[in-house]
């Protein structure tokens, strides 16, 4: 269960960067918004692996 709770972290902690840099419409469309966290994240560390790059991202701790 703590390692389920620390990937969906992980996941928003990702889309929180992509979406603060500006890469949103890489990850989906941009007519609508209608992916959440979790999943722009994974599509975000999906897309990096298919172009063979390396699944950057950073765990910040909140408190």
């Amino acid at each position: 269960m703590l390692g389920l709770s620390l990937v969906y972290v992980w996941l928003v902690a990702v889309a929180g960067y992509v979406i603060e840099r500006g890469w949103r419409p890489l990850v989906g469309r941009t007519s609508r918004r209608a992916r959440s966290y979790p999943a722009i994240g994974l599509r975000w560390i999906r897309r990096r692996v298919r172009n063979r790059e390396p699944p950057r991202g950073r765990m910040l701790s909140y408190f």
